[in-house]
């Protein structure tokens, strides 16, 4: 189960479809979604889609109560999934990204229809929205390592935090209660340490598997001096990445909703950008094979980001930072590609100069490191133990 279909929202969707597949050939295996209509489906993959009605969503404080309420004690919506899952009979159900429109309630009732699992994609568990350096004390953030930067707050917003910091307590003492007896798996070694910060048990770490590159014309692609962004940009680090752009005159291209033609549109005539808008899953491919670097260095905690190892198995180089999941990969190809949180540019003169004095060590380390990564079918092996 996965809250939203790949056709919806590309990310968690798009690795929960794939294992799903991957299972579908040798197990009875269904893929069940919410939707507001139907979406393309998988001949060789049963999807059952749980229809959804539009909610008017109120903002601010009162909006974020109102979601985490729904999440923790929507009853009603999770006895309509509970009978929907049951109907099914499952033997096992393994649960992907919820909490939006279906209710994390529902995970206090499904041990009682089958043994559960539950990939976590994000850090939803510990805060209802993105994690942020800010959001742990100075002590937690050196123990993971990242640099953090102090930033005076008004009374006001002390006293907000405080208030906000003690729901976000109660919710993951409930959270905690519901998770009790379902098996909780990471995907990165960073949000482990993070999870169990914050009190969580967690029983595996699994790294999301992406398959190897067999792209069709891809030898045929070539590779400029050039910076690729894809997907949302809510604390993805990218107003660094467009000043560092508007200053290196380095060529970019950007992918993803219209928020961010918007943003670019604010720096018309200081950048050599171009805006795809959104991509298909072959496309994004084809853009990672024609870049140099994948911008992926958020401001965020940013798990173990899909694109970023979708870059390394297709030969191009990430730009990640220190709260990336993927940081310890990457600093086996380059150290100076991480960035630190604190960073507010990106040195891409440099990594150009870098990449021509010492291509060939680089692209060599690149594949290495490509060789660490799983496959699909190896992740779902290590999954099939724990199941």
């Amino acid at each position: 189960m996965n809250e939203l279909h790949p056709d919806e929202q590309p990310g968690a969707a798009t690795i929960a479809l794939d294992y799903a597949q991957v299972l579908s050939m040798n197990s009875e295996t269904l893929f069940m979604h919410t939707s507001k209509s139907l979406h393309t489906e998988q001949a060789e993959l049963p999807t059952k889609y749980v229809s959804r009605k539009t909610r008017r969503e109120a903002s601010g404080y009162l909006g974020e109560l109102i979601r985490v309420g729904r999440d923790l004690f929507g009853i009603i919506e999770a006895r309509r999934y509970l009978r929907e899952i049951r109907n099914v009979n499952p033997k096992k159900i393994w649960i992907h990204q919820i909490g939006n429109y279906i209710p994390r309630v529902l995970l206090l009732f499904l041990p009682s229809v089958a043994p559960v699992m539950m990939t976590v994609h994000d850090y939803s568990l510990i805060v209802p929205r993105k994690l942020y350096p800010r959001d742990l004390s100075r002590k937690q953030i050196e123990s993971l390592n990242v640099k953090f930067e102090a930033h005076e707050t008004s009374k006001f917003e002390t006293f907000a935090g405080l208030f906000k910091k003690s729901v976000y307590k109660v919710r993951r003492l409930i959270l905690r209660f519901y998770l009790r007896k379902v098996k909780l798996i990471c995907i990165s070694q960073q949000q482990a340490d993070i999870y169990r910060i914050f009190h969580y048990r967690v029983h595996a770490i699994i790294p999301n598997g992406i398959e190897t590159c067999d792209c069709v014309n891809a030898s045929g692609l070539t590779r400029g001096s050039s910076v690729l962004f894809l997907g949302r940009i809510t604390g993805k680090g990218v107003d660094r990445l467009l000043a560092s752009l508007a200053k290196s005159g380095m060529e970019a291209v950007f992918a993803g909703g219209e928020e961010i033609g918007e943003l670019l549109e604010t720096y018309s005539g200081k950048l050599n950008a171009k805006f795809l808008g959104r991509l298909n899953r072959a496309d994004v491919l084809k853009e990672i094979h024609k870049a140099t670097f994948i911008y992926q260095a958020s401001d965020c905690f940013d798990v173990y980001p899909t694109t970023g190892i979708e870059a390394i198995r297709h030969g191009a180089f990430p730009i990640v930072s220190d709260t990336t999941g993927l940081r310890d990969l990457v600093s086996l190809i380059e150290p100076s590609l991480v960035l630190n949180s604190t960073q507010n540019f990106v040195p891409l003169e440099s990594y150009v100069e870098n990449l021509k004095l010492n291509g060939y060590e680089l692209s060599k380390r690149l594949s290495q490191v490509n060789s660490r990564l799983s496959t699909i079918k190896q992740s779902l092996n290590s999954y099939l133990e724990i199941m």
